[in-house]
């Protein structure tokens, strides 16, 4: 399985999905791209996704808060789509007032406001649970397909959040679900991140190896701090089948049943 990554200058965590194999066919290259944040993007970023990949429809599934304070830049050709998977106020509709404002508090110190989460079970891996089943994460990615199917047919399709690897993640497994792929190539495009930000990974473990931090705290400092872990989106995937007997299953309540899905394979497998 090959990983193509997007050497972007401000974009980060950003690769394609091209090349991947899914059963005989191939995800055709150029067309599907996924990433972090775009409010850095420089102007030789922004002419490659023009001029390489002919982005038509670019989809950011940021809060709104963090939408508003940075929003996408312009990317000629591409319309821009906000279609937030959670807000602040899904994280927080049963958490006490006086703990939201310690969180909002810009002077809480960076791994305070870990442990509180931490403690509360914010960091836990059912997260993405929440992405996909929660009623705006289900509206969410049911405009996010429709979106998808709506994009021109020879124009690149580009979504992304602010790290590029949890609503980015939930959505490559979403896609490549619909495009057939298996469960091990779902989860090494998931795993990639890990590889593409190994350096923020070693950091955060070189400043805290003094600590001694148990493994399972240790695992949730690295997931906020740019990595990834299997579990959350095993459990994911898991919980979809559970609920709906398949992520296929899910998709067909999204509205992208097997007519749509093979649509998508039409347009972006060879």
């Amino acid at each position: 399985m090959e990983f193509k990554t997007i050497p972007f200058q401000g974009i980060g965590n950003a690769r394609e999905l091209g090349g991947y194999k899914i059963g005989d066919r191939t995800v055709k290259e150029g067309m599907l791209v996924r990433a972090g944040a775009m409010s850095q993007a420089t102007k030789e970023d922004l002419n490659l996704l023009q001029s390489k990949y002919r982005i038509g429809t670019l989809i950011d599934l940021r809060m709104t808060p963090e939408y508003m304070s940075k929003k996408d830049p312009e990317v000629a050709g591409a319309v821009n789509y906000h279609i937030p998977i959670l807000e602040m106020e899904d994280m927080t509709a049963d958490v006490e007032p006086e703990l939201v404002a310690q969180f909002a508090n810009a002077e809480l110190d960076r791994m305070e406001i870990f442990r509180l989460s931490y403690e509360r079970g914010f960091l836990d891996d059912d997260m993405y649970i929440g992405f996909l089943m929660g009623s705006r994460g289900f509206n969410g990615w049911k405009e996010f397909f429709a979106r998808m199917l709506e994009n021109e047919e020879d124009r690149g399709f580009m979504w992304h959040c602010t790290d590029g690897k949890d609503r980015t993640g939930c959505g490559s497994m979403l896609i490549l679900s619909a495009l057939g792929a298996d469960r091990e190539t779902i989860l090494r495009d998931y795993m990639q991140t890990n590889v593409q930000n190994a350096d923020r990974q070693a950091k955060v473990r070189k400043q805290v190896e003094h600590m001694h931090m148990p493994e399972d705290q240790l695992k949730a400092l690295l997931f906020i701090s740019g990595g990834v872990a299997e579990s959350y989106m095993t459990k994911a995937m898991d919980a979809l089948t559970e609920n709906y007997g398949s992520v296929n299953g899910y998709l067909d309540e999204l509205g992208v049943g097997p007519d749509a899905r093979e649509e998508l394979r039409r347009r972006y497998l060879v």
